[in-house]
């Protein structure tokens, strides 16, 4: 065409450029504007992505009400699409579908009369048919807490649960990745669900004669890689909802955490006192372990006998002239740093006692709701309970309070717990000015997480945290645990029910659920012991984790080999440097015959942890070092940390694995440089790569940093002509190589900066 238009009109070679740029750049800025169409059909609305239709039967529901659609139009507007549904009422409802990102549809609805004046009832979207869905998980708010969220594999769509489902991904048979999240706002907090044969979003606000416009419902959208496409999904949907700075991108990582701590939970209990306390840390420094940070937990606080906070003091029977003392003498004796407590969100599991000097002494500044008399009963009872007030900024002061007072006693850091406690206490508030379910949650969340930010900044672990009341309202803190708690005694069987279950059951739970949750925070994946049948196990998991690493370990049982591998002398942890997640053939696996498999990126390359996570005394499968997602390179050397077996591996290249019955492999898999050099790091580190610091690179040298001494690993093609550490060559017998692999020994010393090492070929 360019030839021919050349011959007819004498265009010059410039000139042909440009006309095929502008050809070029418009064909291409109309397919940005444009990945997404909305068409009516029989049923509702159709998605079209790319000329593929992916989604169809798209219509609004409301429970309670007869809500038939009759007819149906789409305009284009200036933010993506507006959709209108006419009914057998005679009440149009209004849908927004706003282009967000690059990819990403989140779509708002304006019910217009047509929600049912009960505010238990649901209002949202359904759809009818996902064509060509091939498999998917789904995430799902489980037990009677409904605090935290399992994994789900849904092979059937149609068939998950009514509701509580917070992230949903799926894939296509022609291998297109599509993913839909519930959003919240105008008093509406929504979950995915099916009702009867369709599956959609359903939005409560326990709120009678509701009739708000514009309400967020849900966000959905598609692409190839299933990393990227979770990732644009989240930042899309904050966006949307107004919650930007709740992505962790936006975050910035506590220096507290990059340090490992205990907590006293699993360790001491209820039974806390500071005679305990101080006899568990002297077990750490006796042994010569550097303890940065400890978690005071559930068992200091002044309760009654029906699970009432009395005060915002500690017990005096069990600290008896309060917390300052004993805060000062840990620091003093035993080094540690940062010192905690535990709360609930509400103050403590059954709130405030109406009748004590605190309630007395914050007065306004409490909410009165009926609950349940526990969370295993189905029904509210007849009982009152009472909160910090739900009301914005009234019920700030009682943190405010409550913050002044820990920081003079010399607390620097919070775990808070309950805070799934937001829908029962919306539920079942009392009072006449009554609000809407996600305005509870919100004013809830900024109180106490307005509070933290000043007084702690922001050095809290938010804890039974991932129904979308917290979740989506963390403000800027950063830090969230990703999974129910670990049960150290329940391992005589093996089940996926973490409560019932085994390290198996919390792994798959808080890797899984990593790939959503760490959009919004770095994932907790709670403490662990390494005293634990399973111990090595679940310090692995931590390893790659990405986040805050804690034990629970009882007094005198720790096991320092392991600690020691997930730690620096200092009590520095070694953190990957991006959470967890699974690799892309183990998204959708959860009870399969076959390794489970999870991936991190780490210092100079990647780790992939690989487990037996089902109920087999053996399973077989591969990986390759492609499985770490994001990791550059052709050709890498693959370290085993337990067998400590090296190869080398090209980037596709599958490799096989064995593993027997509740136990893992590591494998540290780091490219090799065009020297033809990998560092693996230290060799008794679980994250061995992240040992290596600054490393340098000429055409016969290789030059790094280490930050202690031990046992490091590289893989080499060629050999050696001298290793200076410190600028001293180091003798022979220190180091060896064989079959491409170097091994060498860099000697203990007693200077605290790090180690210069250079290997000159």
């Amino acid at each position: 065409m360019l030839l021919w238009l050349n011959n007819k009109i004498n265009l010059t070679k410039k000139s042909l450029i440009v006309l095929f740029c502008i050809v070029i750049f418009s064909c291409t800025h109309e397919e940005e504007l444009k990945p997404w169409d909305i068409i009516p059909d029989t049923n509702g609305m159709s998605m079209v992505h790319e000329g593929t239709t992916r989604i169809i039967g798209f219509k609004p529901a409301f429970e309670s009400v007869d809500f038939k659609t009759e007819d149906r139009s789409v305009a284009k507007s200036d933010f993506g699409y507006e959709v209108s549904f006419s009914s057998n009422s005679n009440k149009p409802v209004s849908v927004k579908a706003h282009l967000m990102g690059s990819n990403t549809l989140c779509f708002s609805m304006s019910p217009n009369g047509n929600h049912s004046v009960k505010g238990g009832d649901y209002l949202g979207f359904l759809f009818d048919l996902i064509p060509g869905y091939s498999e998917g998980i789904a995430a799902y708010l489980f037990g009677d807490w409904k605090a935290w969220t399992k994994p789900l594999q849904v092979k059937d769509y149609k068939k998950t649960r009514e509701k509580d489902l917070l992230f949903f991904l799926w894939q296509y048979e022609d291998g297109m990745y599509g993913a839909a999240i519930p959003l919240a706002g105008k008093g509406y907090g929504a979950s995915l669900g099916t009702e009867g044969d369709s599956f959609g979003v359903k939005a409560y606000n326990y709120l009678n004669d509701s009739n708000e416009k514009d309400i967020p419902l849900l966000a959905i959208t598609f692409g190839e890689n299933p990393y990227q496409v979770v990732k644009e999904l989240y930042q899309s949907g904050m966006t949307f909802m107004g919650k930007e700075k709740n992505l962790r991108v936006n975050k910035a990582y506590p220096e507290m955490f990059e340090k490992i701590g205990w907590c006293t939970w699993n360790a001491i209990g209820e039974d806390i006192n500071e005679s305990k306390l101080m006899d568990a840390v002297s077990t750490f420094t006796a042994n010569g372990f550097r303890l940065p940070w400890l978690l005071i937990d559930d068992g200091w606080l002044h309760i009654t006998d029906s699970l009432k906070l009395v005060s915002l003091k500690a017990d005096k029977r069990k600290f008896k002239y309060g917390l300052k003392p004993v805060v000062e003498n840990l620091k003093k004796e035993h080094g540690i740093e940062d010192i905690g407590l535990w709360h609930t969100i509400n103050g403590y599991w059954n709130g405030i006692d109406p009748k004590s000097d605190l309630a007395k002494g914050i007065g306004e500044n409490i909410s009165s709701y009926k609950d349940k008399y526990n969370v295993h009963h189905e029904s509210l009872s007849k009982d009152t309970y009472w909160s910090p007030s739900v009301e914005k900024g009234v019920g700030l002061r009682f943190y405010e309070e409550w913050y002044t007072y820990l920081k003079k006693e010399g607390l620097t850091f919070l775990k808070v717990d309950q805070q799934c406690v937001i829908p029962r206490i919306a539920k079942g508030q009392r009072g006449e000015q009554r609000l809407p379910y996600w305005n509870i949650a919100e004013n809830m969340e900024a109180h106490l997480q307005q509070s933290a930010d000043k007084y702690f900044d922001r050095k809290i672990i938010n804890c039974m945290d991932m129904a979308l009341e917290a979740t989506y309202n963390f403000g800027s803190t950063p830090i969230a645990r990703s999974s129910d708690d670990f049960f150290p005694t329940r391992t005589a069987y093996f089940s996926h029910e973490i409560e019932k279950g085994n390290a198996a059951a919390h792994t798959l739970a808080n890797v899984h659920n990593s790939l959503w949750y760490s959009q919004m925070v770095w994932p907790d994946f709670d403490m662990f012991q390494t005293h634990h049948v399973s111990a090595e196990y679940h310090a692995v998991t931590r390893a790659i984790s990405g986040g805050p690493v804690y034990i629970t370990d009882e007094t005198g049982k720790q096991n320092f080999k392991i600690l020691n591998k997930l730690t620096y002398h200092d009590g520095s942890i070694l953190r990957a440097d991006i959470p967890a997640r699974p690799t892309r053939d183990c998204l959708f696996q959860i009870n399969e015959l076959k390794p489970f498999k999870a991936f991190t990126l780490s210092g100079t390359g990647g780790l992939l942890a690989a487990y037996n996570a089902v109920d087999a005394d053996q399973v077989e499968g591969t990986f390759k070092p492609a499985d770490v997602e994001g990791i550059e390179g052709d050709r890498f050397a693959v370290y085993e940390h337990f067998s400590g077996e090296l190869v080398l591996a090209d980037r596709h290249k599958e490799l096989p694995i064995t593993i027997d019955r509740l136990t893992c492999q590591l494998y540290s898999i780091v490219p090799v440089t065009q020297i033809g050099v990998a560092l693996i790091g230290l060799s008794n580190k679980y994250n061995s790569p992240k040992t290596i610091l600054k490393q340098q690179i000429t055409a016969d040298r290789i030059s790094f940093n280490l930050k202690e001494s031990g046992e490091l690993v590289a893989y080499s093609e060629r050999f050696p002509e001298r290793i200076e550490v410190d600028g001293v060559t180091l003798r022979e017998n220190n180091w060896k190589f064989e079959n491409a692999i170097l091994s060498v020994t860099i000697p203990e010393r007693s200077s605290t900066h790090n180690i210069d090492i250079s290997i000159q070929f």
